[in-house]
């Protein structure tokens, strides 16, 4: 039994599905990313890569594209798909949300990754804290809170703000908070390890943020053409799945 808390014990229940998992997400974008330049796709990166406004003709065509660095991209067709800063660059009519989730990092010791190296996935609905297997490459402990999340109006400062858009996570994250997430959601992270492993529920985080989700009211995806522009095709929501 490798939980301890008081979810181990004898009257708690739950539901174990054998058949889930997790996929390692930065490994599978590093793969996707090498299987595109073999294709011959290339990329755009860092501010000449971060796209701050879409330039368009009488017809509501885009023509191009412009970044944080000040150059144009141009392109005959164009697909959106930024997750929530989609949101900051056209209106989505409250078709998405976009919701700041609290994560957290805890560090562990070889021991400790031996002894954690079983943790199951689980998964509190009635809190929405959840964690994931220790990661071997890392050897970090992540913990997350799936739920309401926080909002952030898009200021006068933010050069991609859309005024019909009630939240969208900066462009550029600040530097004076680079690890950094509401005191609230730090105390729910630690009271769902109080319930699983309270051996480690007052270690301090190696890291903290905040997870940006763009979701729908039906959770389901968005695969279409974007109303408002006649080549312009938006792929996303659905982050919270």
């Amino acid at each position: 039994m490798v939980l301890s808390g008081t979810l181990a014990a004898p009257n708690f229940f739950g539901y174990h599905n054998k058949q889930a998992g997790w996929a390692d997400a930065n490994k599978a974008i590093r793969q996707l990313r090498d299987d595109c330049l073999q294709l011959g796709v290339s990329f755009l990166c860092g501010r000449a890569g971060t796209v701050v406004e879409l330039k368009t003709d009488s017809h509501n065509t885009i023509i191009a594209v412009q970044t944080l660095a000040g150059n144009l991209v141009e392109a005959d067709h164009f697909v959106l798909a930024a997750g929530a800063w989609g949101s900051g660059l056209v209106p989505m009519y409250n078709s998405t949300l976009a919701t700041g989730q609290v994560i957290g990092y805890i560090r562990l010791t070889e021991s400790e990754m031996e002894k954690y190296k079983n943790l199951p996935i689980y998964a509190n609905f009635s809190t929405g804290w959840f964690n994931f297997p220790p990661h071997e490459d890392t050897m970090m402990l992540k913990m997350a809170i799936h739920g309401w999340g926080y909002t952030r109006v898009p200021s006068q400062e933010d050069c991609n703000a859309i005024k019909s858009n009630v939240s969208s996570p900066p462009l550029i994250p600040p530097r004076e908070r680079p690890n950094f997430v509401p005191a609230d959601g730090e105390h729910r992270l630690r009271q769902g390890l109080h319930e699983i492993l309270p051996e480690l529920a007052d270690r301090p985080f190696e890291k903290v943020s905040l997870c940006w989700y763009t979701d729908t009211p039906s959770g389901d995806f968005i695969m279409d053409f974007h109303p408002d522009y006649t080549n312009l095709f938006v792929g996303g929501a659905g982050s919270g799945q």
